[in-house]
């Protein structure tokens, strides 16, 4: 699922870090899981996993939780005082529900809690990636959040790494036979240069790549058999063009405002 946003990387055992978009907090609606939300009026609901509405076992964004994924990206970018637009905001979303399926079905099959270690670092690795403990805290300033939704983000995406790195590790396997094809394909980066100097940079775009596909296809999925309803798009879906629409001749478009919206 590629989001436009965030820096993709690459883990030693080959894993396409798919988290390095940042993440956003989601609220599990069950009496003993405690997710921090900002003070204040009600947040404006955004999507639900695992049910149509909220309900017990559910998964809920908010508003809130998006706009931080949203900031978080363009701090990465450089551009932290900039307005989201509404793509960005839109790509912050799917990414949050990617992130929500991946970290249910890790909780659905029993997998282990992330240690504090683990935590810590994807904290620290959050920080640095937007220039440090300084510019984290400008950041949550002005949004109104806290530092313990830094702390339930970072909790997360070592659920869902940690849970990653188990479950795709054979998908990254690239052999030498897999570079050479790919090389003589040229669907890559490294068109016109020598095949010995681009070897071990060809390997891991290989992986990010293979694990890529993998991700995806498990996404879709996890969301064929989960329910999930994005109750406010920041984008509108695309509609179907209409069969009158395709029957129009050049010239004839007439006045349909359609695509302004």
């Amino acid at each position: 699922m590629s989001l436009g946003v965030g820096v993709r990387a690459i883990a030693s055992v080959g894993l396409a870090v798919w988290l390095a978009a940042p993440v956003g907090s989601f609220a599990q609606a069950s009496p003993s899981t405690t997710v921090p939300r900002r003070a204040g009026p009600a947040e404006a609901l955004v999507a639900v996993v695992g049910a149509r509405t909220p309900s017990q076992g559910a998964s809920v964004v908010l508003a809130s939780d998006v706009e931080l994924v949203a900031a978080l990206a363009l701090a990465r970018g450089g551009v932290a005082s900039a307005t989201p637009t509404p793509e960005l905001l839109q790509a912050a979303l799917d990414q949050i529900i990617g992130e929500v399926l991946i970290r249910r079905e890790a909780l659905r099959l029993g997998a282990a809690s992330p240690s504090p270690e683990a935590i810590a670092q994807q904290r620290d690795a959050l920080e640095r990636s937007i220039g440090g403990s300084a510019a984290l805290d400008a950041l949550l300033s002005r949004l109104h959040a806290g530092r313990d939704e830094i702390e339930v983000l970072a909790e997360r995406r070592a659920v869902v790494e940690q849970f990653l790195g188990a479950n795709l590790e054979g998908a990254s396997a690239v052999t030498e036979a897999d570079i050479e094809e790919a090389y003589l394909e040229a669907a890559h980066p490294f068109a016109g240069r020598p095949l010995d100097e681009v070897r071990e940079a060809l390997r891991v775009w290989l992986r990010v790549t293979l694990v890529d596909a993998y991700v995806a296809r498990w996404l879709e999925t996890l969301r064929g058999r989960t329910d999930v309803n994005v109750v406010r798009p920041f984008v509108a879906p695309e509609e179907p063009e209409s069969d009158e629409a395709s029957d129009q001749t050049p010239g004839e478009e007439g006045t349909s405002d359609v695509g302004s919206r």
